[in-house]
């Protein structure tokens, strides 16, 4: 019995070494090295610029859109004075345009027609004077066109 219980003591301090050497070999990866306490404030900072990016696109976009809305209403009250007379020649309906976007759009051309009792406004704006950001070079170049048609009632 006593060498029963003396085998068993035995076995059960090897097993003890066995864990502690096992915890602490070659092979195991030290302390420092597994700690992951500031793994979520590196794939932040790796993250910020392309979240800033996509932010910011997404104002210019959504500036851009809002701007041509309000650039078509001034285009279509144009067309309107000079569908019922308010406005004389195209080229009045050509500056009433270009006075009204001024403090939307500064660099903007307004062309305005009179063919066949329709009248015509095409207004040609640089992105550039419509986004906020201008993060984005690339659209530099680009130009936005609004277009609006109205009848002659006169």
């Amino acid at each position: 019995m006593l060498k029963k219980s003396r085998s068993l003591a035995w076995e059960i301090i090897e097993l003890q070494i066995n864990k502690k050497f096992k915890s602490r070999s070659k092979l195991s990866i030290p302390d420092s090295l597994s700690n992951e306490s500031g793994a979520a404030t590196v794939e932040f900072v790796l993250w910020l610029p392309v979240m800033m990016l996509l932010f910011g696109l997404v104002i210019d976009t959504s500036l851009i859109f809002g701007r041509q809305s309000q650039i078509l209403r001034v285009v279509q009250d144009a067309n309107r004075a000079v569908s019922i007379g308010r406005l004389r020649t195209e080229v009045e309906a050509e500056a009433m345009i270009v006075a009204n976007i001024g403090n939307i759009a500064p660099n903007a051309s307004a062309e305005t027609t009179l063919s066949a009792g329709i009248i015509t406004s095409l207004v040609t704006i640089p992105v550039s004077d419509l986004t906020a950001t201008r993060m984005i070079d690339a659209f530099s170049n680009f130009n936005v066109t609004v277009t609006a048609q109205h009848l002659a009632e006169n």
